[in-house]
C-alpha cells in the first residue's frame, strides 16, 4: 500500500451472531481504495482481511474482500466449516444492503 493513513491503528469492536470480534486497522489508503485489517474473535479464529475497492461510477463501486483466518479452537474450526462459498456470498450481499442503506 503505498500511503499510510489517520486510520492505521485503529481499533474497533464488531458483534455479530452472539460473538465479539476485535479489528486493527494495519493500513488504509482512501485514494488506492485499499484497507487491510487484522481480526480477532477471541478464543474461535484470527486473521486478516484485505479489502480492495474501485469505483466502477459517480456513486458505485466493486470490491475485493479477502480474508485469511485460522481457528483458535474446535468452536473456531466449526466456524470456518460454514463459510461455505454460498454462506460468504450471502454475508457479501447483507454488507452490500447495510452499506447501501449507510450511504443515503
Amino acid at each position: 500500500m503505498s500511503g499510510r493513513s489517520r486510520m492505521s491503528g485503529t481499533v474497533f469492536r464488531t458483534r455479530h451472531g452472539g460473538e465479539e470480534t476485535v479489528w486493527l486497522v494495519l493500513a488504509c489508503d482512501a485514494g488506492a481504495g485499499a484497507s487491510d485489517f487484522v481480526r480477532l474473535t477471541a478464543g474461535s479464529r484470527v486473521g486478516t482481511v484485505s479489502v480492495r475497492a474501485r469505483a466502477t461510477g459517480e456513486r458505485t463501486a466493486e470490491a475485493e474482500v479477502t480474508y485469511r483466518l485460522t481457528a483458535l479452537s474446535p468452536e473456531g474450526n466449526a466456524k470456518l466449516e460454514e463459510m461455505t462459498p454460498e454462506a460468504y456470498a450471502s454475508m457479501l450481499r447483507r454488507w452490500e444492503k447495510d452499506i447501501e442503506a449507510a450511504a443515503r
